[in-house]
Order: structure tokens, then C-alpha cells, then sequence
């Protein structure tokens, strides 16, 4: 039954121990053997049994101390400790949660540009502060122990998406290396968490490499009717080697035309370098045929939803999906596959490019910084002609026979 005025002032205690009246919602009152009635609300996060303290009757009023109860359940239902948030209040910030710390630790990759962070990788961080929230993101940073952290990671192995279980541990662990960075007394969870969690197996991108198998994938691609932002950078895609996010980061302000180049900055690259893509014939054709569709937008393939944002992550193999072609056929990184593999399949002596020039169009890591810097001024007119000769090659395999 719910308090009312009559009720609250009629509550006292009982020889000598204090007595409590509920109103509803884990809220109710508690009369004192000092004479006090102080506002309390019981609650559960993270799986412990709380309580958090409103102040004493009359100061506030049943109606403060309700909407004291609802600002609370609300933050619950956000994933936050809302007795966390208050000790936090009253320590002037100090006591911050790891949601809080998380925040600011994106917030800081995104703004260094000594070392700037890609936009897929932004949106893995928000992922997994998402994924993480619910069991302990309104905890202060200082009061998780280890056995949370593995039960949050251990629920998201639970859905089977390992690689994801496994980014969300390594985000918890630079939050807390970068809290204490920050001169807050935690230590880095992730030597301890190595040992109880599961690691993913390691991930081949299935990719097609029968010339015939990607003639019917191309094919496929020039019929699909669905978005036309997706269906526009499928069609890309086997041209340009690109990455699914780096690909999707594309900006109209990177191409030049007139030098027939995609300059992508550093920041929008896996390897954190900025990257050349030489414009071939096909892709200049089909960029001129992009811009008539999105050419008054930032970026290249602009989501349908949000024209001011990029389609969205999966998109691209989600409809390589819809399309009837399997993960175990294909993935969007697939066409990556296909590139290396049937460029290294002419010998040689009949082609007019290197091995090198391969990795370095795939944009792959070179331990040897100074040799990738000099490979990078050599080898572009080489990459030019491989990235003509590659695109006229895939013509060719459009207009293959299904393979039997």
C-alpha cells in the first residue's frame, strides 16, 4: 500500500528498533529509535542486494522522495548505479564509473591525432561499452573486481560471437589502463582475465579465387536491387581492395579526379598510414555514375537512413548474404582474397608487377618502416598499371560461364 501524509507522520519505532513503511518501487520510510524517518529505496545492480539514501522526513517530502525513486529506476534501466552516481556527486567526480572513464577514453582516441583512431573501430569501442554497461558501466572504476569483468565477457561468449567477447575485453582493459594513466589507483584486468576467458579461433576470410565463381558474384552484384548505396559499393569493391570500413569511410573530398587518386588519411586506415588507391578506368566510370547519386553528400556511400552518416557495419556483408552467397562462399574482406590470390596466379615473368606491389595496394604492415616509406614513392606507377590490369581482368571474369 502506498504512503500517504497521514501514514508518515504516525510512523515511529518499536521498542527501540527501527520500523519501516513501503511505498512502492523498492522506496520506504524508516523510523529511527532517535526519532528520525529517513527516505531509503532498496535495489539489486549487478547482481548485489543495495540501498541508497534520500534524506530525512520532512526535509523531503513524499513527492521528493518519489521522484527520487524514478530518477533512480530510470538510471537503472540505463545500465547505472545510480548510489555510484551519487557518491560520485559527492566526491566532485572523482569516483567516476567505468562508463564515465570509457567515454572519455573514446572521446580521447578520437581526438588524437598523433594517433587517430578509424571510424569502425570508434564504433567496436562503442560496442563494446554497450556490451559491457548492464553488469558493471555505472560501478565506479575503483570498486570492480576481476570475477565481474569475466562474467560480463562470459555472457557475450554465451551468444557465440567470440571475436566480439574478445574486443570488449581488450576495450575494458585500455579503460583501465588508461584510468590509471589518468592517476586513478586500478591496475589492468587483462593479464588476470587472459586466463578465464575464451579465445576465438583464428579467422580466415573466405574469398572466391575460381575466376568462373567470380564472374557469377560479379553478375550478382550488377543485379542486386537493394540499396542503392550498398549495391554502388559492391560494385567497388573488387576493384579497390579495401577493407569493409575503410571502403564505407570513403569521402567525395579524397578522390581526385584529375589525378585519377584515392588519397584515405591515416586515420581512417586499419594499418593507421594514409593509403593510395590509383583510379582505374571502370572505377573513374563508376564514380562519375556515384556522384550523380551522392555526390552532394560527405560521404562516397551515404546511409539511406542518415545521409550525413555512412552506410552501417555488416551492411555490406549482410547483403552479400540476401544475394544467396554463404559466410563459408564469401565475405565482403573475401574480394581482398580474390585480388591477391589470382594476382599471384600469373606468373611472374608475364606480369608487370611485383609481389610488393601487391601488399602494398592491400595496404599490409611492413615492419621495415623506412623500406614501406620507400616502397610507397617507388612502386605507384607500378600499382597504377596493376590496378588497371587487375580492373580489366575482372571484365573478364563478368563474362565467364558458370562454373560447373
Amino acid at each position: 500500500m502506498a504512503l500517504n501524509l497521514t501514514r508518515v507522520k504516525a510512523l515511529v519505532s518499536e521498542g527501540g528498533k527501527p520500523k519501516r513503511e513501503s511505498d512502492g518501487g523498492g522506496l520506504y520510510l524508516e523510523a529511527t529509535a532517535s526519532g528520525s524517518k529517513l527516505w531509503k529505496m532498496a535495489y539489486r545492480f549487478g547482481g548485489r542486494q543495495k540501498t541508497l539514501s534520500f534524506g530525512a522526513w520532512p526535509a523531503v517530502s513524499l513527492v521528493d522522495a518519489r521522484a527520487m525513486r524514478e530518477q533512480a529506476k530510470k538510471m537503472l534501466a540505463e545500465g547505472q548505479d545510480p548510489g555510484a552516481a551519487k557518491r560520485a556527486l559527492k566526491s566532485g567526480g572523482n569516483d567516476k564509473t567505468f562508463d564515465a572513464w570509457a567515454g572519455e577514453y573514446i572521446a580521447f582516441r578520437k581526438a588524437n591525432t598523433r594517433n587517430p583512431v578509424a571510424e569502425s573501430t570508434v564504433d567496436k569501442f562503442e560496442w563494446s561499452r554497450a556490451a559491457v554497461r548492464r553488469q558493471f558501466g555505472g560501478t565506479p572504476i575503483t570498486e570492480i573486481k576481476v570475477p565481474e569483468i569475466v562474467s560480463a565477457i562470459r555472457s557475450i561468449e554465451g551468444t557465440g560471437k567470440l571475436h566480439k567477447s574478445t574486443k570488449a575485453k581488450t576495450f575494458v582493459s585500455q579503460v583501465f589502463r588508461y584510468a590509471a594513466a589518468s592517476g586513478i589507483a586500478v591496475m589492468d584486468p587483462g593479464p588476470v582475465m587472459n586466463e578465464a576467458v575464451i579465445k576465438p579461433p583464428i579467422r580466415n576470410h573466405a574469398g572466391l579465387t575460381d575466376p568462373h565463381k567470380v564472374g557469377e558474384l560479379l553478375r550478382a552484384i550488377d543485379e542486386y536491387s537493394g540499396d542503392a548505396s550498398t549495391r554502388y559499393a559492391l560494385m567497388m569493391a573488387p576493384h579497390v581492395f579495401l577493407r569493409d570500413g575503410e571502403l564505407r569511410a570513403l569521402r567525395w573530398s579524397w578522390i581526385s579526379d584529375n589525378e585519377r587518386m584515392i588519397s584515405i588519411p591515416a586515420g581512417a586506415m586499419k594499418m593507421k598510414r594514409e593509403h593510395l588507391v590509383p583510379i582505374s578506368d571502370q572505377v573513374h566510370a563508376l564514380l562519375r555514375e556515384i556522384r550523380q547519386f551522392s555526390g552532394n553528400c560527405e560521404h562516397v556511400f551515404p546511409s539511406p537512413r542518415h545521409r550525413s552518416r555512412s552506410i552501417s557495419s555488416n551492411t555490406l556483408n549482410s547483403s552479400l548474404r540476401r544475394m544467396g552467397f554463404s559466410k563459408e562462399d564469401v565475405t565482403f574482406h573475401g574480394f581482398r582474397t580474390t585480388a591477391s590470390t589470382l594476382l599471384r596466379h600469373v606468373p611472374e615473368k608475364h606480369r608487370d608487377y611485383s609481389d610488393a606491389a601487391i601488399e602494398l595496394q592491400l595496404s599490409h604492415a611492413d615492419d621495415n618502416k623506412v623500406r614501406a616509406a620507400y616502397d610507397k614513392a617507388q612502386r605507384l606507377e607500378e600499382r597504377v598499371a596493376m590496378m588497371q590490369s587487375w580492373s580489366d581482368r575482372i571484365d573478364g571474369f563478368r563474362q565467364l560461364p558458370p562454373s560447373k
